[in-house]
């Protein structure tokens, strides 16, 4: 049977369920960083056609969980990725993250790691991320900001939010 809309998604809980319990029962959790993240959000069905649906499509899910462990031998690093919960991130950031995590800890402690080999408008996730980040600061093109001087952009919305 062929699944449509929203419900589709619904699909995956189950193995994502049992994957997780998998890594959490063989202790694999206890050493790695697992991150689950979606190129978009939602793009099928009437849900897609409001405001929240628009919202969830340019917002996608970003979930990393950190071993217990780790977050207590660097509180500081806890403490960021704590903050930038309620933060601006990109895919950029993710990618600088990712490549932070390759190198850590033999880095300084300072938490205050600069990529050096990437854009300046990389942050990893492990530093702290300003409230005050725009989408230009974040290199995010129009058609992809959320901020309301943008995000109803008719250039780059398919259909028309009243």
């Amino acid at each position: 049977r062929r699944v449509h809309g929203q419900e589709v998604i619904g699909l995956m809980d189950n193995d994502l369920y049992d994957f997780i319990q998998w890594m959490h029962t063989e202790g694999h959790l206890s050493n790695t960083v697992l991150i689950m993240i979606a190129d978009h959000g939602g793009h099928m069905g009437s849900y897609y056609y409001t405001i929240p649906g628009l919202l969830e499509h340019k917002l996608p899910l970003l979930t990393m969980l950190f071993p217990n462990q780790y977050l207590k031998k660097h509180p500081e690093m806890h403490k960021n990725l704590q903050h930038n919960q309620q933060s601006l991130c990109t895919a950029w950031d993710i990618y600088a993250t990712l490549r932070h995590l390759a190198v850590y800890p033999n880095i300084h402690r300072s938490y205050s790691y600069d990529i050096p080999w990437g854009p300046p408008w990389q942050i990893s996730l492990l530093n702290k991320i300003s409230y005050n980040r725009t989408c230009e600061a974040a290199h995010i093109d129009k058609c992809f900001c959320i901020c309301h001087t943008h995000w109803r952009n008719w250039e780059c919305t398919p259909f028309y939010l009243s």
